[in-house]
């Protein structure tokens, strides 16, 4: 079993020795025991396949599920900076609005300062975008969509994964029955 796990020339190797056999010149126990390693060797072969296939699908999937999550918290990250950044800014646009209304109440002196006010007012106002925050929670989502899509076929990898590697206990637990079995 181990000789198959690790090198893909094994089977080949091994049914060659098997072949050397003539299965008429042995007792019949032999040539049936010979038969079955046959096609044991066959469906260990197919697992051990089977399984670095999967192996290297989970490990592509493990990395694109992590670059994915990495990313959603990249966008959440900056969507909070930008929410916070715009709380800011509208505190200073409220604060400037209420210093404008107190200003209005004295004519001439203050004038200046209100239209100084209201040229930064308008300055600020113009920062403010939500099309930016738009684009990022919209990022953000699609990111997320994708993770999980990962998440299911990791999930569905994982399992068809321990089938295999319960397949291949079974195997092996019936190659030393049948080892065992060998009267020589």
């Amino acid at each position: 079993m181990k000789a198959l796990e690790g090198d893909p020339t094994a089977p080949s190797y091994l049914k060659d020795v098997l072949n050397a056999v003539d299965l008429l010149a042995v007792a019949p126990e032999v040539s049936g025991l010979i038969m079955e390693l046959h096609s044991m060797i066959d469906q260990v072969s197919a697992d051990y396949r089977r399984q670095r296939g999967f192996n290297s699908q989970l490990e592509v999937l493990y990395g694109k599920s992590s670059s994915a999550w990495t990313a959603v918290s990249d966008t959440t990250s900056r969507i909070a900076e930008l929410s916070k950044q715009k709380a800011s800014t509208q505190e200073e646009v409220d604060a400037i609005d209420r210093e404008n209304a107190s200003f209005r109440a004295q004519i001439e002196e203050i004038e200046a300062k209100i239209n100084a006010n209201t040229i930064r007012k308008e300055e600020l106002l113009s920062t403010i975008s939500d099309t930016e925050s738009q684009t990022e929670i919209k990022q953000g989502l699609e990111f997320a969509e994708k993770a999980q899509g990962f998440d299911a076929q990791i999930a569905k990898l994982v399992q068809e994964n321990a089938w295999c590697k319960k397949r291949l206990e079974l195997q092996q637990a019936k190659y030393l029955r049948l080892k065992d079995s060998i009267p020589f």
